[in-house]
C-alpha cells in the first residue's frame, strides 16, 4: 500500500509470457502509473532480489489515485520491444493531513 506525499521504491516483476524479465535482458524500461510517464536506462532503475524497483517521488504518488495501474514497456537489447509486459495494480492510500491552529 502506497500512502499519497511519500516517496518510495516499488518493487515489481516483468513478465514476458511465463518468463520474468531480468536486467541483463533489458536497455531501457518506461513505466506508466496514472498520468505518469517515466523513461529508465538500466543503470537507473534498480534491480536487486530478482525484482525492479520503480523510485517514485512525493510529487508522484500525490497524482496517483485509489487503484492506479503500472504499466511496463520493455526495450531489450537485442533491439525488440514488447508493449504493455504486464499491468499491476497499486492500491494507494489518501494522504493524511492534520490541521493544528498558529500556537503563540
Amino acid at each position: 500500500m502506497i500512502v499519497q506525499g511519500d516517496e518510495y521504491s516499488i518493487p515489481f516483476t516483468i513478465y514476458a509470457g511465463e518468463t520474468a524479465i531480468t536486467a541483463s535482458m533489458v536497455r531501457e524500461v518506461i513505466v506508466r502509473f496514472g498520468n505518469v510517464q517515466k523513461c529508465y536506462s538500466k543503470s537507473e532503475i534498480t534491480w536487486s532480489n530478482d525484482k525492479w524497483h520503480i523510485p517514485l517521488t512525493h510529487e508522484e504518488t500525490l497524482t496517483m489515485q485509489s487503484k492506479t495501474p503500472i504499466q511496463v514497456d520493455v526495450f531489450f537489447i537485442d533491439g525488440t520491444v514488447r508493449k504493455r509486459s504486464k499491468i499491476q495494480y497499486q492500491t494507494v492510500e489518501p494522504a493524511i493531513i492534520e490541521e493544528r491552529g498558529c500556537e503563540a
